[in-house]
């Protein structure tokens, strides 16, 4: 409760650090992917964009940056 929120995020790619992708489960049970590496980031981002769900609250932070 003290620390960084990030702080786990921060302990996984220390922990796993050739990982590209690190899945957790976050809130409510749902999966969630950790992407630490640009070039697959760029592949999710821009290459398959329609075969990765985001998060609305995510979608509301790079719709300005990246659109729709």
């Amino acid at each position: 409760m003290s620390g960084s929120p990030n702080e786990p995020y921060f302990s996984w790619m220390r922990e796993w650090p050739y990982a590209k992708m690190i899945r957790y489960i976050s809130f409510a049970n749902s999966e969630a992917l950790l992407v630490t590496d640009l070039d697959s980031l760029r592949e999710i981002l821009s290459v398959q964009t329609y075969s990765f769900i985001k998060p609305p609250v995510f979608e509301k932070l790079i719709r300005p940056i990246v659109g729709n």
